[in-house]
């Protein structure tokens, strides 16, 4: 897919609107993961070489639209910004009618950009408002899409201001969908091994639907592949699960039988009664489980099988974490995931917020060792089965 690059555009004197994905996880008023700030930097830094002026567009959370909400400011992640980017950051308050005079008077050093408060607390940014729209358009001369991981949806700053602007793709944008072009399209070494991870069968039906046609392996972790077990008929006692997904959960089982994919579930469990960084566990087999367990890892018998798989793939598409990762006892199956994907020599596309949370919390920040690392979790997983991305789509060259 060819995009409408900007990067020989003559910017002196003029001003680039670039939409941002700064949507990072924020723990004690401090930013736990950058990823999505420092990617980030590329085009920022073009825009300013190229003479131009730079005005952030970006969300945080999800407050109640058209609504200000004091937990979910930028003016939290201002600090990260600045040190990230190495810009000085002149912020925007928060006002409904966003003078786009005002905005005007900022952001002129080379060394300062302008970040608008939380798009998401305008009237109008999630409705599409063709009114929003062109209110947004009047801060710039150009507008640049740089935030893959919201790409999917048709807000007044990814959509609508296309239609009132010069539009461009973000170097991050056009690296995004070159990779997901490149697997949507089977230009890829086989064998191709899927794992797909997290708390949820909803958000990630499509793909598992998918690749339960045609990958060679899909390998299920995490708490929605409790929703697997039972499915197979095994007791998971006070695990999370989803109820109403179980006969989806069967659909893919068999769907994946049809087609000869190997599907790998967990054989082994780590279980615990209580959810805590001193709680006791315990290493049971599936088949094994009774009623007071909660399963929170994947077991050693699991690993050793998950690693093996990867270790003869050709392709590795990663989303979503194996256990809950974010306690000591039960972080062994991400950690371990994660360690082997890097050492393999297959080619590897990862993508979620929690998988970038376990990279960086097991230490593997060093994303050059995978081939791609995406910053849009449910976008990513939008783009690799098919679905419509209407604020990619209005960028096609």
């Amino acid at each position: 897919m060819q995009l409408k690059s900007f990067e020989n555009l003559d910017l002196k004197n003029k001003t680039a609107i670039i939409r941002v994905d700064f949507n990072v996880p924020i723990k004690n008023n401090e930013v736990t993961e950058l990823t999505r700030i420092k990617t980030a930097k590329p085009t920022i830094d073009l825009v300013k070489k190229l003479g131009g002026k730079v005005v952030l567009l970006a969300h945080l959370g999800r407050p109640e639209a058209g609504k200000y909400e004091a937990e979910f400011s930028l003016k939290q992640i201002i600090t990260a910004i600045e040190s990230t980017l190495n810009y000085r950051v002149d912020f925007v308050e928060y006002n409904p009618e966003l003078s786009s005079e005002k905005i005007k008077t900022l952001g002129n050093s080379e060394d300062s950009i302008i970040l608008i408060e939380n798009i998401r607390f305008f009237e109008g940014e999630e409705t599409n408002s063709n009114e929003f729209s062109q209110k947004l358009a009047q801060l710039g001369d150009i507008y640049i899409n740089d935030a893959f991981g919201v790409s999917h949806r048709k807000h007044a700053s990814t959509y609508g201001i296309c239609k009132h602007l010069p539009s461009y793709a973000g170097l991050l944008l056009q690296a995004e969908i070159n990779a997901m072009e490149k697997i949507r399209q089977g230009q890829i070494k086989k064998p191709l091994t899927v794992i797909v991870g997290g708390a949820k069968i909803d958000t990630k039906i499509g793909i598992l639907n998918d690749y339960a046609e045609r990958a060679d392996n899909l390998i299920i972790g995490g708490a929605l592949a409790n929703t697997f077990l039972l499915a197979q008929g095994y007791e998971i006692g006070k695990s999370k699960v989803e109820l109403d997904k179980v006969t989806v959960a069967q659909q893919i089982i068999d769907t994946a039988k049809t087609n000869n994919v190997n599907l790998i579930l967990p054989t082994d469990t780590i279980i615990a009664e209580t959810i805590s960084e001193t709680s006791e566990t315990e290493i049971i087999k599936v088949e094994n489980l009774n009623n007071n367990a909660i399963i929170l890892d994947l077991g050693p018998e699991t690993i050793a099988e998950i690693n093996n798989t990867i270790a003869d793939s050709g392709t590795i598409i990663w989303n979503g974490p194996m256990g809950f990762f974010e306690l000591t006892p039960f972080a062994s199956g991400t950690k371990a995931l994660i360690k082997a994907i890097s050492d393999t020599q297959a080619e590897t596309y990862i993508g979620g917020g929690d998988s970038l949370d376990a990279m960086n919390k097991f230490g593997f920040s060093d994303f050059g060792k995978f081939t791609h690392v995406s910053t849009g979790g449910g976008a990513m997983i939008d783009y690799l089965q098919g679905e419509a991305m209407p604020a990619v789509e209005i960028l096609k060259n």
